[in-house]
């Protein structure tokens, strides 16, 4: 392995066996499996590529350099951006954005400036859909030193989405109900707005 690939290699404390990785894409992001493979569809933040495992299909957005080239090297549509800037898509040009867990790693007041600039590059009519932490999987993200700066709720991003020519559809828990928040660190809200 030459020194260019081995910069660009998934770091190891990233990599889950095969088992874990199975159940997660089988069984805990029943979400990204609703996206319809026809549609197109940014991955805000998608680090190194954990929604592609589901839909090679998708595009992404991410910051880090390292994810990025791990990413372009497998052929996956994926580009540098910063979400707090204008995203590099023309204007209507995705049917759906989503991001997962990636808002509670955002201040609270930048999650405007995020918000804007996705609804550009939707079209109208389009999903915005942000998969968040419960408040056991936030605090659990908090004692490992994630980078999580702020606890994002389905009523927060109702009152966003008003601010930033959204429509808030619904909210709903999974993979299980939501009265398993406080035991199930795993469990997400998925919000669901629609660019009016």
């Amino acid at each position: 392995m030459n020194m260019e690939t081995k910069l660009v290699e998934k770091p190891d404390t990233l990599r889950s066996s095969g088992w874990k990785e199975w159940i997660r894409i089988q069984f805990l992001s029943p979400y990204l499996w609703r996206i319809p493979r026809d549609e197109k569809s940014l991955d805000l933040a998608c680090g190194w590529g954990f929604s592609f495992k589901i839909n090679p299909g998708f595009y992404g957005i991410e910051y880090d350099d390292a994810c990025v080239a791990y990413l372009q090297r497998q052929n996956y549509k994926v580009q540098k951006g910063n979400l707090l800037e204008p995203l590099p898509y023309a204007e209507g040009f995705f049917d759906n954005c989503f991001s997962h867990d990636v808002l509670e790693h955002f201040e609270a007041e930048e999650s405007d400036r995020i918000f804007a600039n996705v609804h550009r590059v939707l079209k109208k009519g389009g999903r915005f859909i942000n998969i968040i932490p419960n408040r056991r999987g936030y605090d659990f993200g908090l004692q490992i030193n994630a980078g999580h700066k702020y606890f994002m709720t389905p009523e927060k991003i109702a009152e966003i989405a008003t601010r930033t020519g959204f429509r808030f559809e619904r909210s709903y828990a999974s993979p299980l109900p939501a009265f398993f928040h406080p035991l199930f660190t795993h469990n997400k809200w998925v919000t669901i707005c629609l660019k009016e």
